[in-house]
């Protein structure tokens, strides 16, 4: 794993027994943040591989394969849309299923990013409008947790 980006110290911690699943991890949240998602996605993909059952790797999954600042739904393209959308949908609600023995933040996560991706229509701005009405309590009660700032303020801008 030394052979990999230096992509800085930064960690978020989250349930898992697996410190190859905690690397992997926050390398996907630092692409995140870097907003190179497919590269998320695949560091998302090894922290699930390195820890099965790691709600948030799950999480990550469907955070950083939907949309984001600099790329809303309208811009993905007719087939990339459908795809990325029905994976969106099902490894959200895969990841609240999973977040039982997580903390209480990663359970509230886990729930707020559900209603990112709801299983029908395509109103995509009420969808950004009630994930981050769903960020809000996250926020409101981890307004300690930098992460969980991020997350939310990422949820209102876009």
């Amino acid at each position: 794993m030394s052979d990999y980006f230096d992509l800085g110290d930064h960690s978020c911690p989250v349930t898992t027994a697996s410190t190859e699943a905690q690397t992997w991890f926050d390398r996907g949240l630092a692409w995140c943040y870097g907003f190179n998602h497919e590269e998320a996605v695949a560091c998302f993909e090894r922290a699930l591989a390195a820890d099965p059952g790691c709600a948030m790797a799950v999480w990550g999954i469907a955070y950083a394969a939907g949309p984001n600042y600099n790329k809303q739904w309208p811009d993905f393209g007719e087939e990339e849309r459908p795809v990325s959308l029905e994976r969106c949908r099902t490894e959200s609600r895969r990841a609240l299923e999973m977040s039982a023995n997580a903390s209480d933040l990663e359970q509230a996560l886990c729930a707020a990013l559900v209603e990112r991706y709801p299983l029908e229509g395509e109103d995509y701005e009420a969808w950004n409008d009630a994930f981050a009405e769903a960020m809000h309590p996250v926020y409101d009660k981890h307004v300690d947790h930098l992460d969980a700032v991020t997350f939310y303020a990422d949820a209102l801008m876009n």
